[in-house]
């Protein structure tokens, strides 16, 4: 077949035209996917954003836990609501359900959407951190393990909760052990120097616990428990060294407005002997808190004596 030029440049237009067709249609399909992953990178970012400013509302130091706050919790649940509007099925997003779930005390609900993350996401970590801390028995630890084991580099917090769950069963080689792993990944953990602190005090590592309950305070400053803790060990093991009073005055004057020091400087008092700060002590944490009942899994002894100290001055003002 002889081919006129007419008839091959026709053809060669022709298939340039396919070509640079074709060529058009996968530049506009990669576009197209580039566009889609982009708006699936944005949208995820979005979620995320609203997630983190959930979490802050709840569990920040002025979120809902810490004040009850009411409009901290419904701004909460409109950040969850725009988030799953984005992704119904987002698995972090259901955890987060969980969670408004959970500050409501609505634990059957709250375990359910954990549950949920984790099929949508088996690999996820913190929604099996969640169940262990929501179901607080003996099931926790192998949560708490699970948690560990999906994300072991940034198991500081399952670390820590594993350790408060074997402190909760008695077993303290591992309840300080696993505490140690939380600090070796996070060096700076007020929360897992304290339980370790409190944990070796109970012991009777005292030298030890007093460095933990150290490293707390320089770890956050602001922590008064730790105060209040070291300031109690110094107190039970010298009654008449200041410095342990030294260290709740200083946890008083971070907090004016906690009674928990106030409470103990009270017991303290009392345990001395000394009726009058005693009572000064104790009207004041009263006042802050008008539940206050002295009560306290240590200093028992001097708990039991400030009630009855109030009591009896009770008494004497309405003879």
């Amino acid at each position: 077949m002889n081919w006129t030029s007419t008839q091959i440049i026709t053809t060669a237009v022709s298939v340039c035209a396919l070509v640079l067709g074709i060529a058009n249609f996968i530049h506009t399909r990669i576009l197209a996917r580039k566009d889609l992953a982009r708006r699936i990178r944005d949208d995820r970012l979005n979620i995320d954003h609203l997630l983190d400013s959930t979490f802050e509302l709840l569990y920040g130091k002025e979120g809902f836990e810490n004040t009850k706050d009411s409009k901290k919790l419904r701004d909460a649940e409109v950040c969850v609501e725009r988030a799953l509007m984005i992704d119904p099925n987002y698995p972090r997003g259901i955890e987060y359900e969980g969670h408004l779930f959970e500050v409501q005390g609505n634990e059957k609900a709250a375990i359910a959407r954990y549950k949920k993350s984790i099929s949508l996401d088996p690999s996820r970590a913190r929604p099996h951190n969640c169940l262990g801390l929501i179901k607080n028995n003996e099931d926790s630890i192998g949560h708490f393990k699970k948690a560990i084991e999906l994300d072991p580099e940034r198991a500081a917090l399952p670390y820590y909760n594993l350790g408060k769950a074997y402190k909760r069963l008695r077993n303290l080689k591992e309840a300080e052990n696993n505490l140690r792993a939380a600090i070796e990944l996070r060096p700076k953990y007020q929360y897992a120097y304290y339980e370790l602190g409190e944990l070796l005090r109970e012991s009777g590592r005292y030298a030890e616990a007093r460095t933990a309950y150290e490293q707390a305070i320089a770890a956050d400053s602001s922590y008064i428990n730790t105060m209040v803790a070291l300031g109690r060990m110094l107190m039970e093991n010298n009654k008449e060294d200041d410095e342990g009073i030294s260290w709740i005055e200083q946890a008083m004057k971070i907090n004016p407005t906690d009674d928990y020091p106030l409470a103990m400087l009270a017991a303290i008092y009392a345990d001395r002997k000394d009726p009058d700060k005693a009572l000064s002590y104790a009207k004041r944490a009263i006042a802050l808190n008008p539940t206050r009942r002295f009560q306290s899994d240590v200093f028992a002894d001097l708990t039991k004596e400030m009630n009855q100290l109030l009591e009896r001055h009770s008494k004497k003002e309405e003879s």
